[in-house]
């Protein structure tokens, strides 16, 4: 199930016996026997920095800079992200792109490389 979890926490591990992630998302609290984490960055570290999971936690551990140390660091280092927002008539992404497509590379455009569509 993929939900949005707030980082202020958002998730909890229950201890043996039970063995459950409590996950706090949508105005409902919710268990799982296992939790991805599909995200990076600082809501990713302080989301996860209450758990038992302390070797998962240290690879969500973000830097953010415009390069990374010379010695690798001991975090990931992220760069800053540009985003164009474009607002189009409605339906006429529709005519130009089939439905199923969601994102993409795009090709002889040097200054864009890659659109989504959310």
């Amino acid at each position: 199930q993929d939900v949005w979890v707030s980082p202020s926490n958002g998730v909890y591990y229950h201890k043996p016996p039970y063995r459950l992630w409590q996950v706090k998302a949508k105005k409902q609290t919710l268990y799982y026997d296992n939790l991805i984490v599909a995200h990076n960055g600082k809501c990713a570290d302080r989301l996860m920095s209450k758990t038992p999971a302390k070797a998962l936690h240290s690879l969500l551990r973000t830097n953010f800079n415009d390069n990374v140390p010379e010695n690798g660091g001991s975090k990931m280092t992220l760069n800053s992200i540009y985003s164009l927002v474009v607002a189009l008539p409605k339906g006429a992404l529709e005519t130009l792109v089939p439905e199923s497509v969601t994102c993409a590379f795009v090709k002889k455009v040097e200054d864009l490389r890659f659109v989504s569509c959310n």
